[in-house]
């Protein structure tokens, strides 16, 4: 996660909405990432397959442009659906894979 964050600060990302997770991964990968503005998809996640239409109804709203999976690591619920929805938004689906 840390690596992908990293990479996408040096593309000139300047901000990332992502989703929070039980262990606080995300927030504790960008500690040390200052300009990197993280913003949460949403207040609550609850390892549900509601939290994956969520997320995706986030990052539309936001105008997201790419959804950054990891790879192998990551629960897709109603992955049909969430593909749908971030197609028609023109959001690129991405599954990143940390070596």
């Amino acid at each position: 996660m840390r690596r992908l964050l990293a990479g996408l600060r040096a593309a000139g990302v300047g901000e990332v909405l992502y989703m929070p997770d039980r262990y606080g991964l995300v927030a504790r990968a960008a500690e040390d990432l200052p300009d990197l503005l993280m913003t949460p998809a949403t207040q609550v996640c609850s390892d549900i397959p509601e939290d994956t239409l969520r997320a995706t109804e986030a990052m539309v709203q936001a105008n997201a442009r790419v959804l950054a999976i990891d790879a192998g690591k990551t629960l897709l619920f109603e992955r049909e659906r969430m593909i749908k929805e971030a197609d028609q938004a023109g959001i690129a689906i991405v599954a990143m894979k940390d070596h």
